[in-house]
């Protein structure tokens, strides 16, 4: 009975935790504030981030790749009560170019862009946990509640614009992105109420739960499969210090939804059940059968198949609010950024706020490091190069948290993005 019980909390539960979810969005309209008229850029980029308060890179690199979690695995998460996981990746590429003469608007830009992303973050309690890898005789009240899982996987094409407006002391740069968006897959689970309490070993067995699972068309979900569409938009605000160029911004990204088509899978459930042993009279005697009505096949029925149904369904995006202020030491010829960042629609506890330093040396190389804290873990530390070469390509390699690739099982976050901006034009 343990065994089977184990079985159940596994189909329901371990269907979330094994994707292979993967992370920050590269997608911005900073670059627009540094093109200069007749000027354009070609822009592509990649980048992965992976980041928790408890699962150490290595545990959730098993996770991903489907390998055994043996006991040490186990042991070397840290819990923290309140447990915290994120991930997203994004391919992007995008044009932009100044259109002053095109739409006859002084210093205004144009820009086009398709991304393919993906999102995923969970939140669990240390409850939830212990009876996922240690089954329920490890723990004899568990409580479930709060659990909420999402993932996400679209495509977008976004259509940018913004235009500066001078004053005596100001550059005010305004911009406005208008995205129409392709639901490829999304998976979300979220347990309002949940209890599973064991006596012995599993002599008695209570549980009770009251949860909701939703999925995007579980028979198609490639990339060439349409399950659902919707709309979303992008804000730009930044003011430029004319004489010291320095500059305040803020951001707001992937305001919008997506509205998934009717082969939208849906599980509501609040159901309950108690098992308080069998009594057999004879060891011999296998035509029992009472016991049939707390079988495998009957608690998923119970629980999860009788729930069913399907219809349409709204999921809103992970959009991300950010504030930054860049500024110049000209003494030593460094730029500063410093900022924060959150994700709203999300499970992300505290927002991200980072400083990161690029000194300019000889050669149009700059190297990059940054500090950083919040988001879905602890302190950070990053890394990272930029080098423009023949004054039109540039190349930008940076990852946020360095160490999670260095010494994997005692860090709890992963980064790295890759970009090449090529820009046109008299430079």
């Amino acid at each position: 009975m343990k065994n089977k019980l184990r079985l159940l909390i596994l189909s329901l539960f371990f269907l979330p935790i094994a994707l292979q979810a993967q992370v920050f969005d590269g997608a911005n309209y900073r670059g627009l504030l540094s093109l200069k008229p007749g000027q354009s850029e070609l822009f592509v980029n990649g980048y992965f981030y992976t980041s928790s308060n408890s699962l150490n890179i290595n545990f959730l690199n098993a996770l991903y790749d489907g390998d055994f979690i043996d006991e040490d695995l186990k042991k070397s998460v840290k819990l923290n009560g309140d447990n915290y996981f994120g991930a997203e990746t994004g391919y992007n590429l995008q044009y932009r170019f100044r259109c002053d003469s095109l739409l006859k608007i002084a210093n205004s830009t144009l820009s086009f862009s398709l991304s393919n992303n993906y999102f995923s973050d969970m939140a669990f309690n240390d409850d939830y946990f212990t009876l996922l890898f240690y089954g329920n005789s490890a723990i004899a009240q568990a409580d479930l509640s709060g659990f909420d899982f999402s993932y996400l996987n679209y495509q977008k094409f976004t259509l940018g614009f913004s235009k500066t407006f001078e004053t005596n002391k100001l550059n005010i740069t305004t911009g406005i992105g208008l995205s129409a968006l392709k639901g490829q897959k999304f998976y979300s689970m979220e347990i309002n109420e949940g209890h599973f309490n064991t006596i012995g070993q599993g002599i008695s067995v209570d549980a009770a739960m009251d949860y909701e699972f939703h999925s995007s068309d579980t028979a198609n979900f490639d990339f060439n499969d349409f399950n659902g569409s919707g709309f979303a938009t992008n804000f730009l605000l930044a003011f430029e210090g004319k004489k010291s160029g320095n500059v305040l911004y803020a951001e707001l990204l992937d305001l919008g939804s997506i509205k998934w088509n009717d082969q939208s899978l849906e599980v509501a459930a609040d159901t309950s059940f108690a098992f308080d042993g069998q009594d057999i009279d004879n060891l011999l005697d296998y035509s029992f059968t009472s016991f049939s009505e707390l079988n495998e096949d009957s608690l998923r029925e119970d629980f999860y198949y009788s729930k069913t149904k399907k219809s349409e369904t709204t999921t809103r995006l992970p959009a991300k609010l950010g504030l930054y202020y860049m500024f110049h030491v000209n003494q030593i010829n460094t730029q500063i950024l410093m900022g924060g960042q959150t994700f709203l629609n999300s499970n992300m506890p505290t927002p991200y706020f980072f400083v990161r330093v690029k000194p300019r040396f000889k050669g149009e190389f700059s190297p990059i490091v940054q500090f950083a804290y919040g988001g879905y873990t602890g302190p950070q530390i990053g890394l990272g190069l930029e080098k423009t070469f023949f004054k039109r390509l540039k190349l930008h390699i940076f990852s946020s948290h360095l160490p999670g690739f260095i010494n994997p099982e005692n860090n709890y976050s992963q980064h790295v993005r890759v970009s090449l901006a090529y820009r046109f034009g008299e430079v």
